[in-house]
């Protein structure tokens, strides 16, 4: 499968989000049990988990750096 350049960007950024969350220890995994700022998410659907939020809001910032870069 081609993945486009932006799909890329957009995928790293995602993820760095993530990997900031966890060193800030703001995202924990424990015992089997996803943690937000202590509180357990473990059984929040995936679109509303407030890491997930926060990764794809993180793509959107990028969506208008690469936009502003082409202009």
């Amino acid at each position: 499968k081609t993945v486009s350049m932006e799909e890329i960007v957009y995928t790293i950024c995602h993820e760095m989000k993530h990997v900031e969350q966890l060193m800030q220890k703001r995202l924990v995994y424990k015992d089997g049990k996803s943690l937000w700022l202590g509180e357990d998410h473990t059984a929040t659907e995936y679109h509303n988990r407030p890491w997930e939020k926060e990764a794809y809001y993180f793509e959107r910032i990028a969506e208008d750096m690469l936009t502003l870069r082409a202009a």
